[in-house]
């Protein structure tokens, strides 16, 4: 498969968004959640409302609701800038740095990434194919190094 350029990559990624917001963010966050906590069971007590709980109990906490609707609205507005990825950076390094002060490593990163292209495979099916995969990897690389920079600077 040839390498997306990066204009490719953003269509696609804007597209298979597009796809993604007929379900509801409430519902592609517990998707994405559960399957971060899947990959890496340690995110799970960064989580106050989600420590020492089973799924169960965490899935109907309003808490858990606000903030999986909270990362998918995140997830939108990043999007919704990637046109303009000089703007968006600084916005990101922020957001990485208030996760600091939960606790948030570098090495949750990744995690949170490959939960949100699961979400996609999830509820999109075949019209989330390799390419619009790619495309995401490639948009949450940018994301995810921009988060890890703000990380860093706690």
């Amino acid at each position: 498969m040839a390498q997306l350029t990066l204009e490719e990559a953003k269509q696609l990624a804007c597209s298979s968004w597009e796809q993604a917001e007929q379900f509801s963010k409430e519902e592609l966050g517990i998707i994405m959640f559960r399957r971060l906590y899947e990959i890496d069971p340690a995110v799970q007590d960064l989580f106050w409302f989600a420590r020492g709980m089973s799924w169960d109990q965490i899935v109907v906490e309003p808490a858990f609701k606000k903030h999986i609707v909270k990362v998918l609205d995140t997830v939108g507005f990043a999007v919704s800038m990637l046109d303009d990825l000089d703007e968006l950076e600084p916005i990101l390094v922020k957001l990485g740095t208030k996760h600091a002060k939960y606790k948030v490593k570098k090495q949750h990163i990744p995690a949170v990434g490959e939960a949100l292209i699961f979400t996609f495979e999830q509820k999109l099916q075949s019209q989330f194919g390799p390419l619009h995969r790619q495309a995401w990897e490639m948009i949450y690389a940018f994301i995810g190094k921009a988060i890890s920079q703000g990380l860093e600077q706690q």
